[in-house]
């Protein structure tokens, strides 16, 4: 009955936003360390792997999405769940990029990750790759990375990725690179295909990224209405799409001058982030803060 319960709940926070992620997270947690101490291995491995991908994804939370991993590989491992091995070794390796390290050192990791497991860790791994090299600067690099992944996408027939994740990637690629006007077309098919296909849960990201690219282009009333659809599609955990949403924001209301509220905001979205560790949200959380007290500080200066 948990295990049902969970997973329908993990399944319905990709399109219903009622559903609340941390919740969803919080149970299969619980769940799973009932599983374990009553011997049911198999079930309790699904639920850690539950755990470890809502804590990776929704919540932001890298230190507990490896804890579940690694209880998820161990106890497949014990039961031959062969898929949830490779699973969880791909969380597992996700989560290694997305700590504190040098770039170089996390592309030369994301090349044995790519020629050490399956077909899909290989698609996933490449868009990592451009993420990391979109860092760099490297946005042509970048790019080309996310087109071989799709075209793994595509070999293998997963329409729902190349319609969603391909424009998802794309548009981060370009705006982590510093070019977010290039961004904003593939960020609004992404936006586009997802509510198309009720996946609000992404679309809630996504929307939060069209805001943040309008508003670092000088948009900055376009990138305030955004937000607004983005906070109406963000369920209740979901701490991801909280924090870009936010974070666009903070950006709009500092370029408008409205420099004590983008602070006020910033403020509300580092206690947010408080159990966040996922380097890059908190790089721009940081960088998110410093432009709004840039922007109170001007606001303060006579005239």
């Amino acid at each position: 009955q948990d295990l049902a319960r969970v997973v329908g709940a993990m399944a319905f926070s990709h399109s219903d936003p009622s559903v609340d992620h941390r919740q969803v997270f919080d149970d299969a947690w619980a769940s799973a360390e009932r599983a374990q101490a009553a011997g049911r291995g198999r079930e309790a491995a699904r639920m850690w792997c539950v755990a470890s991908s809502v804590a990776a994804t929704s919540l932001q939370q890298c230190a507990a999405s490896v804890h579940a991993a690694r209880r998820t590989l161990d106890l497949a491992g014990q039961h031959g769940e062969t898929w949830l091995i490779g699973v969880s070794a791909g969380i597992l390796g996700v989560n290694e990029l997305r700590g504190p390290g040098r770039i170089d050192d996390q592309l030369a990791a994301t090349a044995h990750l790519r020629e050490s497991g399956s077909v899909l860790r290989r698609a996933e791994m490449l868009n990592w790759t451009a993420l990391l090299l979109a860092q760099q600067g490297r946005a042509d690099e970048a790019v080309a990375m996310t087109d071989r992944a799709s075209a793994i996408w595509d070999e293998l027939g997963i329409d729902v990725w190349l319609a969603i994740g391909r424009p998802l990637f794309l548009g981060s690629v370009m705006t982590v690179a510093g070019r977010p006007r290039e961004a904003l077309e593939p960020l609004r098919l992404g936006l586009e295909n997802s509510l198309e296909r009720g996946a609000s849960g992404v679309a809630s990201t996504i929307s939060g990224l069209v805001a943040r690219c309008l508003a670092l282009t000088g948009e900055q009333a376009a990138a305030l209405a955004e937000t607004e659809r983005a906070a109406q599609l963000t369920g209740p955990g979901d701490i991801v799409s909280e924090l870009v949403w936010r974070g666009a924001r903070v950006r709009a209301l500092a370029g408008l001058g409205r420099g004590q509220e983008a602070l006020a905001l910033a403020r509300e979205v580092a206690d947010l982030a408080a159990d966040v560790d996922v380097a890059d949200s908190r790089f721009e959380i940081a960088m998110d803060m410093a432009e709004a007290e840039r922007a109170a500080g001007d606001a303060a200066r006579p005239a």
